[in-house]
């Protein structure tokens, strides 16, 4: 088979299409980015301090976390005498209430007379009383 020689040549891209080509890949490059981002930096939580707890006429409680904007967890283990709440926090936690988060909690009992104990500090935490909600 023969060739004549002659290779054909593309024609460049007009103006326009290289600023869009141009525009998705920098799209394409910041979504990899974010995705690795966000992929480096999860973490596994770390027990984070307790600020205060507030009981909600439910029952539950309210317990406000030195976590800063982290989603913060929490186990609860209960006894006849206390209730502990360990929180969990990505870290680095807070170690001042600058930034606080809320992590609602629900008891099997009423909180009664115990005491709301931080699994992460083994301090006693303040409860206050919520009001109910009106009808």
């Amino acid at each position: 088979m023969r060739t004549s020689g002659r290779m054909s040549r593309l024609e460049p891209l007009p103006g326009w299409a290289r600023v869009i080509a141009a525009a998705v890949l920098v799209a394409a490059g910041l979504l990899v980015f974010a995705v690795v981002q966000d992929v480096v930096t999860e973490v596994e939580p770390v027990p984070t301090k307790l600020v205060d707890a507030g009981l909600a006429a439910d029952g539950a409680l309210s317990v406000t976390v030195s976590s800063c904007n982290k989603n913060p967890t929490a186990t609860v283990t209960e006894s006849p005498d206390m209730v502990t709440i360990t929180a969990f926090a990505p870290p680095p936690g807070m170690n001042e209430d600058d930034c606080l988060d809320v992590v609602t909690v629900f008891l099997e009992q009423p909180l009664g007379d115990r005491r709301v104990v931080d699994g992460s500090t083994r301090r006693t935490v303040t409860v206050n009383p919520r009001l109910a909600p009106e009808p």
